[in-house]
């Protein structure tokens, strides 16, 4: 069963949710297009998109599946969820994860399985979006990455929808804006004005403005207490606040003294109300009527009140009507502006008559509600409220809400003033709310960890069960308002208040601390915290939202290991100890046994006939085999402590192969058998490659095809291949060797092992060279691989690594000319030597074969048996005036190593060149002498050749800067 989310990315998606209301009621068609194209493109049956809480997730858009709400412990996506990364399965029933999954086990017997994390541009997982196959198959990496990219395009409209709920209320804005503007150009000849409920002055056109004696500028934002005397502002100030209180339509004609002269206006107001149904002030019109008395100048006044009254109610949201309901039952509309065709889907003059095409369509459930407010509102002669649905002809279902104010008339009937106006969209977002609030409210009290919102002071607005259970408390009312810093260990209360802070400040954050809950107890806590914003002020945060679970365990775990890691330390710092000591005490006596081994041979090589070669041979090749062991495990034990280092050196490819041929061949040619170098495809002729693992891969896998095969041969493949977007250099080693059964081939690659103890007792070898093979192609990049073998007939096996050419470099086609690459000679080297030499050595067995050496080539040598003994030769030769041309020191001598004689010396201002001898081979082991002062390194056991050309560089070196 997967874990939980990460306590941040829980926290991250709540917010989200919270603020931005991702999570849909209902899938967008754009999503399942998206879903029906992952599909197409996997060439799968089914394709999901879910979005994921906690212990469950929303099909939000499907293909080949009916959507319905699942347990995420029955899908495969919470393991997506978990890692943030892509999942791949080929076949579930071999996936330990999911095999036993219900979606396995039964319908729809998923096999195979391909899921990405749909991640926002904030590195918040949201869910997935996955296709699935009953049948077992291999999702392409092209397939995956259409996967990867339809990803992207859910969250790109994702967050273009929440970006849209933002726009919502500036649309609103400007509607509003575009409506006031529209009032003031329809008016040019009477006084037109719109205040708020405060009587100040929102808009007004030129005549009104030249009524009050000043500009609109000078009027706007000041009301007529301000601009006028308290006598003429007065009396329109109350009949402004009879309109809003009312919600009526009031018309009146006030006398104005204007310039000294009296005159008479009429004056139409009404109530301005906003789209939340709500009064937000008075629109005021006033004409001059003072010259038009007569019957047929107050009759054209009132024709044009009534068409201004029109184009204003045709700015007003929704229908302004009246409704007239007679003693004997009977019901109109008296009057009803042009809305009423949204509204009602009705003209005015259908229902001025009678009421009944609009009581025709109310909707069924809410017909009777409608008809007792209004019955209310008549008894008790109070204003008339009322929220229901419609069923029209064209828009279908859709609410509505009315408001009115009754008044009775003189033949007894009830006269309605009011308006109606469409709320679907209100009751739609209020449903979507209720919704989303129900989906977060289960995912806040299902949540195992501690989740709490805070406010700035520290003070909890709210937490969910898994938290009450960790502080103790079983309600989470007697916590409200309470300081979460209470429950904090004192030190890490201020710690938190900083954490808060930063929260406030517009930052995530990440915090460990201890709490002490209500019964005592300590625990570990780890809190994510993000702030959530306004929604009346989105630039800022009024609240804090954390996610915390308990870490005590990991803590006393993260101690334990921190033990353990000691002591592990001190372990491989003895193994590492170890090691080095054995090398040394190893490497030591190899040196003395292989070098008077190839003296010998040299001698009897050139003077014997008898059977003496054959032993010293003997003797040559089993101490290169021990030298072989210890080399093999120094490999090991660098490759499993993660110090093994591979290079990346321009590498003559050709050059290498014709070393590594010229080694082998002779082996081969001892037992008869052929070693072949073809070139299958054109490949580089020089790469970026470490060369010395490379030959060694090849040695190993050469020389174990040789030790295996009594007749026939060995032939050496090359070739170039693709793998993903990656080229790689292909060997392939096949020979027609004693080959291996199946059992032998499934311990191959298993470290001090080989087929099985016969082939040990047979053939030789420790077990690790092709556990070193296989390793070493790994650090470069490829791997190797058995991939025949047939018991008498052979064996290949196939090696890879990293190809990576060196520009200009060329290509190689032919490798015959590697083939028959003259095997070099086994004679002494001719290098001659010339210079004073001073051997620092403490075994006797090794003073006199390396002095051997140096004095046959030509070189002045004298002896030291440790580092005392040689740094008083050295200062008494610096005396004389007879200094050393070059100081040859063992590292490891008893009364003063080489280290410390390397030090003293440079201590001392001595520039005479230094070449280490050591027979410790870790990793460390060059630095080390390096460190110390050494300008070289030779390694035991001693190659003559290798150390004749170290002494005649340096010797060179040294009589370069000699004084003539």
């Amino acid at each position: 069963m997967p874990h939980a989310s990460p306590p941040h990315q829980v926290c991250d998606r709540l917010a989200m949710l919270l603020e931005c209301g991702i999570v849909e009621s209902q899938p967008r068609q754009e999503l399942n297009d998206l879903v029906e194209l992952a599909a197409r493109l996997c060439a799968a049956p089914i394709a999901l998109l879910n979005l994921i809480d906690t212990d469950g997730q929303w099909l939000n858009a499907a293909y080949g599946l009916s959507p319905e709400h699942m347990s995420r412990q029955s899908m495969f996506c919470s393991h997506v969820i978990q890692s943030s990364e892509n999942l791949v399965i080929n076949e579930t029933r071999l996936d330990s994860r999911i095999r036993d999954n219900p979606l396995v086990t039964g319908s729809p017997f998923i096999r195979s399985y391909a899921g990405v994390p749909l991640r926002t541009r904030d590195d918040v997982t949201l869910g997935t979006i996955c296709v699935l196959d009953p049948q077992a198959r291999c999702f392409t990496e092209l397939q995956i990455n259409d996967l990867v990219k339809i990803s992207r395009q859910v969250i790109a409209l994702l967050e273009l929808q929440q970006s849209n709920r933002r726009l919502a209320g500036n649309v609103m804005d400007a509607n509003r804006n575009r409506d006031m503007l529209g009032a003031v150009i329809d008016n040019i000849d009477d006084a037109l004005t719109v205040k708020d409920r405060e009587g100040r002055y929102l808009l007004l056109n030129r005549a009104a403005a030249l009524r009050l004696g000043c500009s609109v500028a000078e009027a706007l934002g000041h009301d007529d207490l301000f601009l006028l005397d308290a006598r003429r502002a007065e009396p329109s100030r109350l009949s402004e606040l009879r309109v809003m209180e009312s919600r009526q339509l009031v018309t009146a004609e006030e006398p104005c003294l204007i310039d000294g002269e009296l005159r008479a206006f009429r004056s139409t107001r009404a109530p301005y109300i906003s789209r939340d149904g709500q009064v937000a002030g008075v629109i005021s019109i006033s004409r001059d009527v003072t010259d038009r008395v007569h019957a047929l100048g107050a009759m054209r006044e009132l024709q044009q009140r009534d068409a201004l009254l029109r184009k204003l109610s045709q700015q007003v949201p929704g229908v302004i009507y009246q409704f007239q309901q007679f003693p004997d039952g009977r019901s109109c509309f008296p009057y009803a502006s042009e809305g009423i065709r949204q509204i009602y889907e009705v003209t005015p003059e259908q229902v001025r008559e009678s009421a009944e095409p609009v009581f025709a369509i109310l909707h069924p459930d809410d017909f009777d509600s409608v008809v007792a407010s209004i019955q209310r509102s008549v008894e008790t002669m109070t204003p008339w409220h009322a929220e229901y649905r419609v069923q029209l002809p064209i828009q279908g279902v859709r609410w509505r809400e009315g408001h009115s104010v009754p008044e009775r008339m003189p033949d007894g009937s009830i006269l309605w003033h009011g308006y109606i106006y469409d709320i679907t969209d209100r009751k739609q977002s209020e449903a979507n709310l209720r919704a989303s609030q129900a989906r977060l409210q289960a995912i806040f009290d299902s949540e195992p960890e501690c989740v709490k919102l805070i406010d700035a002071e520290c003070r909890l607005l709210d937490m969910n069960p898994a938290g009450l259970r960790l502080v103790g408390a079983e309600s989470v009312q007697p916590l409200l308002g309470q300081c979460v810093l209470d429950l904090l260990v004192p030190e890490y209360r201020e710690p938190y208040r900083e954490c808060v802070t930063a929260v406030f400040a517009g930052q995530s954050t990440q915090t460990e601390f201890e709490m002490i809950s209500l019964d005592g107890t300590r625990r570990w806590m780890e809190q994510y915290a993000v702030g959530l914003k306004d929604p009346h002020n989105p630039g800022q945060i009024h609240q804090m939202l954390t996610v915390a679970r308990d870490i005590t365990q990991r803590r006393q775990a993260e101690l334990e290991l921190a033990q353990a890691r000691l002591k592990a330390e001190a372990a491989n710092q003895a193994k590492s100890e170890f090691l080095a000591n054995m090398s040394h005490e190893i490497r030591t006596p190899l040196t003395a046994i292989l070098g008077y081994t190839n003296l010998l041979e040299d001698q009897f090589t050139a003077t014997s006939t008898d059977g003496n070669i054959d032993a010293i041979q003997t003797i040559r090749q089993a101490g290169e085999h021990l030298l072989t062991v210890v080399n093999d495990i120094l490999d090991l034990s660098k490759i499993e402590a993660g110090q093994m280092v591979v290079e990346q050196i321009d590498t003559d490819l050709a050059d290498l192969l014709q070393g590594v041929n010229a080694l082998m061949q002779p082996r081969a040619t001892v037992k008869g058998l052929s070693l072949e170098f073809v070139c299958e495809s054109a490949i580089p002729a020089r790469l970026l490659t470490d060369p010395t693992r490379l030959r060694q891969i090849l040695m190993n896998l050469v020389g174990n095809a040789i030790k295996f095969t009594k007749a026939g041969g060995v032939t050496l493949r090359f070739s170039s291949v693709r793998r993903g977007d990656q080229t790689l250099l292909q060997i392939q080693v096949v020979d027609t060797g004693i080959g291996m059964t199946g059992q032998q081939a499934a311990c191959l690659f298993t470290p001090f092992a080989q087929g099985d103890s016969t082939v040990t007792r047979k053939y030789g070898g420790t077990g690790l060279g092709l556990v070193i093979c296989q390793r070493l192609t790994r650090l470069l990049g490829g791997d190797v691989e058995l991939t025949r073998t047939i018991p008498g007939q052979g064996s290949t096996f196939v090696a890879t690594i990293q190809a990576k050419p060196v520009i200009g470099g060329g290509e190689i086609t032919n490798l015959d000319a590697v083939s028959q690459y003259p095997v070099p000679s086994a004679s002494p080297t001719g290098t001659t030597l010339s210079g004073r030499i001073l051997l620092a050595e403490d075994a006797r067995e090794n003073q006199v074969l390396i002095s051997f050496l140096l004095r046959r080539a030509g070189a002045d040598v004298e002896i030291a048996d440790n580092g005392v003994v040689a740094l008083s030769m050295i200062r008494q030769s610096a005396s004389e005036g007879n200094s050393y041309d070059l100081l040859l020191t063992d590292m490891q001598m008893p009364e003063m190593d080489g280290y410390t004689l390397a030090r003293e010396l440079r201590l001392l201002g001595q520039d005479l060149p230094i070449v280490a001898l050591t027979a410790h081979a870790m990793p460390e082991d060059r630095q080390r002498c390096t460190d110390a002062g050494c300008d070289d390194y030779a390694r035991k056991p001693i190659d003559r050749r290798n150390l004749l050309a170290i002494c005649a560089k340096w010797l060179g070196k040294s009589h370069a800067h000699s004084p003539a």
